[in-house]
């Protein structure tokens, strides 16, 4: 709102000025000479700053839209990259399911394979 109020400002300033001056006056640019009036060379001279004012405005803008264009791509990558650490992290905190054995359970499967495994020799020495 406020660009709007002070281009109309900057707008009517320049009318008054063109108005207030319209007598003709001469031209040199290279090696044209011509005779125009006051009131074109003010309102074109308000015209081509308007105008290169705009082009910087609009690259300006335009910088500033890929510049967020990438920045947007950048998050949501890593937000994808945050999600699937988050499940790691679930599945690495998963309680762990244990088993659990007797100490004597443990002592008594010992013994049996220490009884079997000489009886495996024997056989496995009456094969040779």
């Amino acid at each position: 709102m406020p660009y709007i109020i002070i281009t109309s400002i900057i707008s009517i300033i320049v009318a008054l000025l063109a108005l207030q001056n319209g007598t003709a006056t001469p031209l040199n640019f290279i090696v044209w000479q011509f005779e125009t009036p006051l009131i074109c060379v003010i309102l074109g001279s308000f015209l081509a700053g308007a105008l290169v004012s705009s082009v910087v405005l609009m690259y300006s803008k335009f910088r500033h839209f890929i510049t967020d264009y990438k920045n947007d791509r950048e998050i949501s990558r890593l937000n994808k990259q945050v999600e699937d650490l988050q499940k790691n992290i679930a599945l690495l905190t998963e309680p762990v399911h244990t088993v659990n054995v007797k100490a004597e359970e443990v002592k008594a499967e010992d013994a049996q394979v220490k009884q079997d495994a000489p009886a495996e020799k024997k056989e496995g020495a009456a094969g040779q």
